[in-house]
C-alpha cells in the first residue's frame, strides 16, 4: 500500500479524479478514497452515473490487475466551459465592436456627404454664401472643395451680371436722354416762336 501511495501521491492535489486498482478477482486494493478499499469493482461502479462520470480504464499486461480514474463529466469540461464562454463572450464583443467600427466609418462618410447636400440645397434657393469643410483629403474633401468653387464662380458671375444690367440700363437711359434733348430742343424754340409773334417781335 505505502508503494502504491507513493505512486499515486503525485495525484494528490487532483481531488477531482477518483483513482483506484482493481485485483484479478474484482477487488479493489487501492483507491485514492480510502473508503473504496475491500468493495467490489461491481459495486464501486453501480454507484457511479455513467452518464455524469468519465471512466478511464487500462489492464495490466505483468500483473492483470486493471486501472481506474473516474473523472465527473462537469470538472473535466470545466476549463472547456468556461474557454467557450470567454470566446463566445470575446466573439460577441468583436461583433459589437465591428458594428461600433462600421457605423462610425460610415457616419464619417456620409455625414459630411449629408452636410453637403443641405448646403446644395441652399444653393438652389439662392444662397451662394456657403461654405463646405474640407478638411479631409478624400473624394468627399475633393467634393466640398469642387463645390466651393462652383459656388464662388456662380456668385462672381452673379456679380458681373448685375453689374452688365446697370451699364446696360445706364446706355438704354443715356440713349434716351439724347432722344429726348432735341426735342426737348425744338419745343423751346416753338414757343418762343409764338411767343414773339404774338408779341409782334419781328426780330
Amino acid at each position: 500500500m505505502e508503494k502504491l501511495e507513493t505512486l499515486f501521491s503525485g495525484l494528490d492535489d487532483k481531488q477531482d479524479v477518483n483513482q483506484f486498482i482493481v485485483d484479478e478477482k474484482g477487488m479493489v486494493v487501492f483507491s485514492s478514497d480510502p473508503a473504496m478499499i475491500g468493495l467490489k469493482h461491481s459495486q464501486v461502479m453501480s454507484k457511479l452515473d455513467n452518464n455524469n462520470y468519465y471512466v478511464v480504464h487500462h489492464e495490466s499486461n505483468l500483473s492483470g490487475w486493471h486501472f481506474y480514474s473516474i473523472v465527473l463529466r462537469d470538472k473535466l469540461l470545466a476549463e472547456i466551459n468556461q474557454i467557450r464562454n470567454v470566446t463566445s463572450l470575446l466573439l460577441l464583443l468583436l461583433i459589437v465592436l465591428g458594428f461600433l467600427t462600421a457605423f462610425f466609418i460610415s457616419g464619417s462618410i456620409s455625414n459630411p456627404i449629408r452636410r453637403l447636400n443641405g448646403l446644395m440645397r441652399k444653393v438652389e434657393k439662392g444662397d451662394f454664401n456657403v461654405v463646405a469643410e474640407h478638411n479631409s483629403l478624400d473624394e468627399v474633401g475633393h467634393l466640398a472643395r469642387s463645390f466651393n468653387r462652383m459656388t464662388a464662380e456662380i456668385k462672381e458671375l452673379i456679380e458681373q451680371i448685375k453689374l452688365e444690367e446697370k451699364k446696360k440700363r445706364s446706355a438704354e437711359l443715356n440713349a434716351l436722354q439724347n432722344q429726348i434733348n432735341p426735342h426737348f430742343i425744338y419745343n423751346t424754340l416753338s414757343v418762343i416762336k409764338w411767343m414773339a409773334q404774338a408779341q409782334m417781335a419781328d426780330n
